[in-house]
């Protein structure tokens, strides 16, 4: 089969978002319809503390997204943030609203240096740009959601290497649970809008 060859940003950008981006979810009433077990745990909005505990995992000088906002704002300026991201964030929860602006994204596609065939996906890296304040609550997200897997025992006695957390060798298992409750519980929210860069 023969590839074809691409000349102009639009065209690479264009086949390279079909190759790495899922496509958006066509009608949120089918998740309504669906035939769920009775949940494991109540949810629990999130708090100042845990707040402060994501934004200490942001990167200091991680490129800015859409909103433009250095992490190393939210880094420097903690104590006089957080007592307005609780209320903000507590509210997209209660609300059940996700502000568009926090579901855009851009995408840079790299190319690694010195890869012999640039027609394989696996020939280029990609990065995200997100909006901080959208970061810091989608760091929180999955930390939260590892400790009731723990807490209430979510996957077998005897099943070992599948903490998210761990850097064991074979974190399938997990990683298939953490998704299926992250999808799951984001269900309310639309796919991201993504802006393309080719660099």
């Amino acid at each position: 089969m023969r590839v074809p060859t691409l000349e102009t940003n639009a065209d690479k950008s264009e086949v390279l978002k079909d190759a790495f981006v899922l496509g958006p979810v066509s009608d949120i009433a089918q998740h309504a319809e669906a035939d769920y077990a009775d949940p494991k745990f109540k949810y629990k909005p999130i708090t100042n503390t845990q707040i402060r505990h994501a934004i200490s995992w942001l990167g200091l000088y991680k490129a800015a997204g859409a909103d433009t906002i250095a992490n190393i704002i939210f880094i420097q300026c903690t104590d006089l943030l957080v007592p307005h991201l609780g209320p903000l964030y507590r509210a997209t929860f209660s609300l059940r609203v996700y502000p568009s602006q926090w579901k855009d994204s851009t995408t840079i596609v790299l190319k690694k240096p010195a890869k012999p065939d640039y027609t394989l996906l696996n020939a280029y890296q990609l990065i995200v740009l997100l909006s901080t304040i959208a970061k810091i609550l989608s760091a929180y997200i999955p930390k939260d959601l590892v400790h009731m897997e723990e807490v209430h025992k979510l996957l077998p006695d005897k099943h070992f290497g599948c903490s998210l957390l761990s850097f064991s060798p074979n974190p399938y298992c997990s990683h298939f649970l953490f998704f299926s409750i992250y999808f799951s519980y984001f269900s309310f929210m639309q796919a991201f809008a993504t802006n393309w860069s080719l660099l």
